[in-house]
């Protein structure tokens, strides 16, 4: 769950420096697509993108996100369909290396918004429950929650954990931040090898 927070977070800076838009975070694609319809009728709006890149993203990532979940279904989480989904991203994640200068940008951002929406689905089904690695903004609440409401010991696990999620998504998002600044929308590699030990491991 953790590596996998940490991942999602490269995974989101690397493509929102590398092509202005988010794979992970669909809150962030959800403001871009607003701000493009709203850009529409007030074109001297700054920071607009257009809402094609935005749209695919939500689109790209809710269908893999569907695709997973009804592959998974409720099997427990020691299920033999880990491996292959997370292996499924980590070869998204090296294809979009290889393709960022040779593909359209569209479709890099379908690939890394549809390895984004399984991984989603893994963590969260495949995961510890409750817990998700691209819902940034659910899992600070949830922290906040547990740790700051009522004090019973599993609570407080559980919002160390959701807390921790956060962390390492911002590591990550830092250190995706760098990556993209230092080698381009090669520094991909490195996500797709940290998920593919994820399931080796995992």
């Amino acid at each position: 769950m953790f590596v996998l927070a940490l991942a999602a977070g490269y995974v989101d800076a690397v493509s929102f420096f590398g092509a202005g838009v988010f794979t992970a975070n669909m809150t962030g694609n959800t403001v871009l697509f607003a701000g493009s319809i709203a850009a529409h009728w007030w074109p001297r709006l700054p920071g607009t993108i257009g809402p094609a890149l935005p749209l695919l993203s939500i689109l790209a990532f809710v269908g893999a996100a569907a695709t997973t979940a009804a592959v998974v279904g409720n099997r427990p989480s020691e299920s033999a369909l880990r491996r292959p989904l997370l292996l499924c991203v980590a070869f998204l994640l090296a294809a979009s290396a290889v393709g960022w200068h040779v593909l359209p940008v569209w479709t890099i951002v379908i690939a890394l918004s549809a390895s984004m929406g399984v991984q989603s689905v893994v963590a969260v089904r495949l995961g510890m429950h409750g817990v998700s690695t691209t819902y940034v903004t659910g899992t600070l609440v949830s922290a906040t929650i547990a740790l700051f409401g009522r004090r019973v010991a599993a609570r407080t696990r559980a919002g160390i954990a959701d807390l921790a999620v956060w962390a390492l998504y911002l590591l990550g998002a830092t250190a995706g931040a760098f990556g993209e600044a230092a080698f381009g929308t090669r520094s991909l590699w490195a996500a797709a090898l940290v998920v593919a030990l994820c399931a080796a491991f995992f």
